[in-house]
């Protein structure tokens, strides 16, 4: 089963939201961005020769049937799945 596929379904079964309110500079380290490019392209509207910066909601959630690992943390922006946080 791929990531979208796991992502399609886990955001149909019942999930916990807590949303975390602060001055919106939390930044996380990302891993396995490469793998989601498309994704990325989508959200951020295509690739540019400076980059983007660009402040986005994003959902963290817990991908337990990661064969690699079952801790794994999904990073959701715009339903898009774009990233795994680095541990």
């Amino acid at each position: 089963m791929g990531l979208f596929d796991w992502f399609s379904r886990k955001k149909k079964a019942q999930q916990q939201i807590v949303r975390i309110d602060g001055p919106g500079d939390l930044e996380i380290e990302l891993v396995g961005e490469s793998h989601y490019q498309d994704a990325l392209e989508n959200i951020t509207g295509g690739k540019t020769e400076d980059g983007h910066e660009m402040e986005k909601d994003a959902l963290l959630i817990h991908n337990d049937e990661n064969p690699y690992d079952n801790q794994a943390v999904v990073i959701s922006i715009a339903n898009w799945p774009g990233s795994f946080v680095q541990k």
